[in-house]
């Protein structure tokens, strides 16, 4: 079974479990780095608000042998999950008044997005380029996220700049900045099993020892496009009052690196370090940038790119 035939047949079956007032649709999604997904949607009618649920890994597991039927339930239970977002009316989503309150930012690769940049508004930052997207949140935690598009912005008589005023206020408040030593980070993950990791034995033993990786991971609160630290400025400088100039490693579009300049390291070493973990180890769809970033506190501009065999 080819992939198109697998995804009429997943939304038959969907459609065909659903009520009367739900309608199954399959579309195409342009995401992050011009990757283009087919996710399937669906849709309550009295609701303006659904998630999309991406079908390329289930075509995956069919293949590999996993039944359509267990496919189709695996499916509707995490449709059923996502129900709990909250409600939206595209009432609201005319009314700048409300909308502007929950508008926020996120920082992409703009050489990887030429399609999508022509879309939505957008402003260059270095090699990225920062865009928009509106949060919706409920009383249980949860929330929805959806890209502001350029008829959105003409439809509310909103330019760009204040689009970015509204993302810059938000996004501090509703997702805020933070930053982590790698030890904690790597921690955090392995816990007790550090030690067992034949990949971290030696960082294990720095951390019982009480010796800190010079690496901090900076993101914000919720973990999502948590990149878009780099337009926090009073964060790097307070980090940069702390331990001084240091280089921003575009982890992917979730997280940063930061490396102190004493540290020792060259930037093409940091380069080839980014380029190899973006090839190895980061999703395409969360890849931020395959350069680096140098933030000099005595600078005016105070950040920088830096690309292969730059010198300092």
């Amino acid at each position: 079974m080819k992939f198109n035939e697998f995804s009429e047949s997943v939304r038959e079956k969907l459609q065909s479990k659903c009520v009367i007032k739900e309608t199954v649709k399959i579309c195409t999604v342009l995401k992050n780095n011009s990757k283009k997904l087919t996710g399937v949607i669906i849709k309550k009618n009295d609701t303006d608000l659904c998630p999309t649920i991406y079908l390329e890994d289930y075509f995956e597991e069919y293949c590999d042998g996993s039944s359509m039927e267990s496919i189709v339930d695996e499916i509707l239970r995490l449709s059923g999950q996502t129900h709990d977002i909250p409600y939206f009316s595209l009432e609201k989503f005319d009314n700048w008044d409300y909308m502007k309150d929950h508008i926020m930012y996120k920082l992409i690769n703009t050489e990887r997005n030429t399609e999508f940049l022509t879309q939505v508004p957008n402003r260059e930052f270095l090699d990225l380029s920062v865009v928009y997207f509106f949060r919706i949140d409920n009383s249980a935690g949860a929330y929805a996220t959806t890209v502001i598009h350029n008829e959105h912005m003409k439809m509310w008589d909103a330019t760009e700049d204040d689009l970015y005023e509204c993302a810059i206020r938000n996004t501090e408040r509703m997702m805020p900045g933070k930053i982590k030593c790698m030890n904690d980070v790597i921690y955090d993950i392995l816990g007790n099993d550090l030690s067992e990791d034949e990949d971290f034995k030696g960082i294990s033993e720095d951390i019982k020892n009480g010796r800190c990786i010079d690496m901090y991971v900076a993101t914000n609160s919720d973990n999502m496009y948590g990149a878009g630290v780099m337009l926090d400025e009073e964060l790097l400088k307070n980090f940069a009052g702390l331990h001084g100039n240091f280089y921003i490693l575009p982890s992917s579009i979730h997280e940063v690196i930061l490396v102190p300049d004493d540290s020792g390291c060259e930037p093409d070493e940091l380069i080839n370090m980014v380029r190899n973990v973006n090839e190895t180890e980061v999703d395409a769809v969360d890849v931020l940038s395959d350069d680096i970033y140098y933030y000099d506190i005595n600078s005016g501009k105070h950040l920088r790119l830096i690309k292969q065999s730059c010198t300092m």
